[in-house]
């Protein structure tokens, strides 16, 4: 997974396949990647 968080002047988070560079990417709202990540720390994941 690749996941670029960091781009000055986008409010967006796109996150790709990294054996698949070039290929499509989901795109996730900051607050919306914060959340995701925050859950995952935790533990929370509903597995």
């Amino acid at each position: 997974m690749r996941v670029r968080s960091h781009s000055p002047g986008h409010p967006d988070v796109p996150v790709r396949d990294s054996k698949t560079a070039h290929g499509p990417a989901l795109v996730f709202s900051r607050s919306g990647w914060a959340a995701f990540v925050s859950t995952v720390k935790d533990g929370h994941t509903g597995a």
